[in-house]
């Protein structure tokens, strides 16, 4: 009896460990396109020379859309998801929407809400077009609206 039940809690320890994955279904090239963006915000926190980040981690890189009339290539927008753990919350100015959880992680909300990563997949090679905001696409009319604003912009500046 003791044996069943010590293999049943290892099996639900196991089925939760599981379920609490991060990242779900991503390539790694996904996800370090994700890293990038996360570790720019970090830089900027830590440009503040009182601000530490200690820890960080993706709480959620989803594939949204993929649109394939764009360009000559699709192109898939990602939600992302992430928490940052600052040494000390206090110190850290909370600036234009920022939010943190109840155990003092920051959120990657900001004003015009949650990052969504632009991504080309050019015959599996992908690359990060840009990032637009969950906010900011209802402003401009959806996403795909969004997503061309996006492309021309980057025209403009190659």
């Amino acid at each position: 009896m003791k044996i069943r039940l010590f293999t049943i809690i290892a099996i639900l320890a196991f089925l939760a460990a599981g379920c609490s994955q991060t990242v779900t279904n991503n390539d790694d090239s996904i996800t370090n396109l994700a890293w990038e963006i996360i570790n720019r915000d970090i830089k900027n926190l830590e440009s503040n020379s009182a601000v530490k980040i200690i820890d960080s981690k993706i709480t959620r890189l989803e594939l949204m859309e993929t649109f394939d009339e764009l360009a000559d290539y699709p192109i898939q927008v990602y939600a992302l998801e992430y928490r940052l753990l600052p040494e000390d919350l206090s110190k850290v100015v909370m600036a234009g929407g920022m939010s943190y959880d109840e155990e003092g992680w920051l959120r990657e909300t900001a004003s015009m809400g949650s990052p969504l990563l632009v991504v080309s997949d050019n015959r599996g090679k992908k690359e990060l077009i840009g990032t637009l905001w969950t906010g900011g696409i209802m402003e401009d009319g959806g996403m795909e609206t969004s997503i061309k604003e996006l492309l021309e912009r980057n025209a403009l500046q190659e």
